[in-house]
């Protein structure tokens, strides 16, 4: 093991970055840990043969930086590490933060914030995919992670700490959608900052000094303070580094085994709802059923987290008793099959547990959409309406009533296999008074599908299957 001390060598950074394929996005802020990661890529890209796969035109490696706009000099800070980063031969964007500004949770937005702005900026790029986005966290980072949720009670999934990959789904609104892959890699995970720095005064290479990093007002801050002493109660970085890589190699085995549950018990129905095979929930694991849940709440709930544990597992003991009533949870409902509820097909009709939006607690989106535009509705349709059509479409929820009257008019669909509630929260088409479209129904009554040119569907409303498998981590 090296030194606290010692520089990465050319042998060391070829290992830490041999999983990386160009070309590569390098998110960097102009402090000491990813400037030393932006040194690292930039000497490793130049490499022989690392860059003999990189389309014609495109910069083998991409530096962003995102501008929070949090204090008066972040904008020189961003110009700073767009000069560095072309001084080492790296094409360089600034990713600015725009709006109101949080005035709780400072940290924990602005960190969203800079997800979704470097998902946003890669997942347009017209690159092969999937599209990796290397971070410069530490070993001292993971620590320090680990100590904040162990003080929040986690579990298995948060004590395992950053994952090194994780990849996540980006949706490119365009027509048609596109469900592009991103990755987020950490290669830096096992190396300690002491490191990093020394890599770069080896260089004698700059790097910002954030004046948050010394504000006592955040909880990493003071953890950091408290190294010293952590160290000495046995709580020292590396070995609290060390237990959240056998604990992430725990999280491995089980999130393998909920995929292999997910993939036999659960139907999708094309985004309307979900169906979960009762029996194999039942006897399943307690813990590969709630994993389970939580995932499947999490895609159709409609909510930016899943919901909680201790929430789901009140829920799973409620599910298996006798005559047990619908439930709601994470904006989803969620019913054991009995009367008025579906079954699945076959000879046995195997119970279900259905999973759907709830229709009513929060309210579903409502948009204009004009030719050519298009939207991600309710975390699971991308509704578009071709730039063919000829006038503005309003998307809104087909409701209960909605559902009701296209019934009486419909009788083929009195024998949907969906709950009715379900039906409820699709997105439905209108211009002015007139039903053009309601999602997942025109399979059923072909007059629901939409209006047609030449063959082409003019109006799409496309499950965002990728976006809610990738929640559910299938």
């Amino acid at each position: 093991m090296a030194a606290a001390g010692q520089p990465i060598g050319a042998r060391e950074r070829d290992r830490l970055l041999r999983d990386v394929r160009l070309p590569v996005a390098v998110a960097v802020s102009g402090g000491a840990d990813s400037t030393a990661l932006m040194h690292l890529v930039a000497d490793w890209s130049k490499a022989a043969g690392t860059a003999a796969a990189v389309p014609e035109g495109v910069a083998p490696v991409l530096v962003l930086t995102v501008d929070h706009g949090l204090r008066p000099e972040s904008s020189e800070e961003a110009a700073w590490v767009g000069r560095e980063a072309r001084r080492l031969g790296l094409a360089h964007a600034v990713l600015r933060w725009t709006g109101p500004k949080p005035r709780t949770a400072i940290q924990e937005k602005a960190r969203a914030a800079r997800y979704a702005l470097i998902s946003e900026h890669v997942g347009r790029e017209p690159l092969p995919q999937p599209r990796q986005v290397l971070l410069a966290h530490h070993l001292d980072d993971q620590a320090e992670t680990v100590l904040m949720r162990l003080a929040r009670g986690s579990g298995v999934d948060g004590l395992s700490g950053m994952r090194e990959v994780e990849p996540r789904i980006w949706l490119r609104l365009a027509h048609p959608m596109e469900e592009r892959t991103i990755v987020f890699r950490r290669p830096l995970l096992a190396v300690p900052k002491s490191r990093l720095e020394a890599t770069l005064a080896a260089e004698a290479a700059p790097f910002l000094h954030d004046p948050s990093n010394a504000d006592q007002r955040y909880e990493r801050v003071r953890l950091r303070a408290a190294a010293a002493a952590r160290a000495a109660l046995g709580l020292a970085d590396d070995d609290l580094a060390r237990t959240a890589r056998r604990l992430a190699s725990a999280r491995g085995a089980l999130e393998a085994s909920r995929h292999g549950l997910a993939r036999a018990a659960v139907d999708l129905h094309d985004g309307a709802w979900a169906g979960i095979d009762a029996r194999l929930l039942a006897d399943a694991p307690p813990e590969l059923a709630l994993r389970l849940l939580q995932s499947v709440i999490g895609a159709f709930g409609g909510q930016a987290e899943p919901p909680g544990r201790s929430q789901v597992e009140e829920l799973l003991e409620r599910l298996h008793a006798p005559g047990a009533a619908a439930r709601t949870l994470g904006g989803a409902v969620i019913a054991a099959s009995g009367p008025g509820q579906p079954a699945r097909a076959g000879p046995q009709r195997a119970p279900v547990v259905a999973i759907h939006r709830e229709p009513g607690r929060r309210p579903l989106p409502k948009a204009l959409l004009h030719p050519g535009a298009g939207l991600f509705w309710d975390r699971r349709f991308y509704v578009s309406v071709a730039g063919e059509h000829g006038e503005a479409v309003r998307v809104e929820p087909l409701g209960q009533a909605g559902f009701a009257r296209l019934k009486r008019q419909f009788p083929s669909l009195a024998a949907l296999p969906m709950p009715p509630a379900a039906a409820a929260a699709l997105p439905s088409l209108w211009t002015g008074d007139r039903l053009l479209a309601v999602a997942c129904l025109g399979r059923v009554e072909a007059s629901l599908a939409g209006p047609a040119s030449g063959g082409k569907a003019l109006l799409a409303m496309v499950f965002a299957r990728q976006h809610v498998l990738s929640i559910l981590g299938s």
